[in-house]
């Protein structure tokens, strides 16, 4: 949202229920991971969701137009520091910037319970606007 920073505590999602964390890993060094490297590079970390209403790319805020929260994907190490798990940015972002946050369907779960580990092939963009 246009309040969160890097350090700050969030409550998130997890497969374990509702959780809390420091946005960025290695003591606030990485706010940031690339799914396409999810596999390779974090496979030891769990997968979390963190429910936003807006995020910021390139200077702009970007909202839903339905006024819902944005589910993104994060990582989280076991000292509950966690990143923002990002991609290529879609056809409204791309303007701003070329990567934007991974932006789950709204679809996602209906009770709120998540595999313990995600695939990625179950993280769906959605509308950025």
């Amino acid at each position: 949202t246009s309040k969160m920073k890097p350090g700050d505590l969030f409550g998130f999602r997890t497969s374990g229920g509702p959780t809390a964390g420091k946005w960025g890993l290695f003591g606030g060094q990485q706010y940031n991971a690339r799914s396409e490297r999810l596999d390779e590079l974090y496979r030891e970390y769990r997968r979390g969701i963190l429910f936003v209403d807006s995020f910021w790319e390139g200077g702009k805020e970007f909202k839903r137009t339905t006024g819902k929260d944005f589910a993104i994907g994060i990582i989280f190490n076991p000292q509950c520091e966690f990143a923002v798990l990002t991609c290529p940015a879609n056809e409204i972002v791309k303007p701003y910037h070329h990567r934007m946050p991974l932006i789950l369907a709204e679809n996602w779960s209906q009770s709120l319970e998540i595999p313990k580990l995600l695939s990625l092939d179950e993280f769906i963009l959605a509308d950025a606007a």
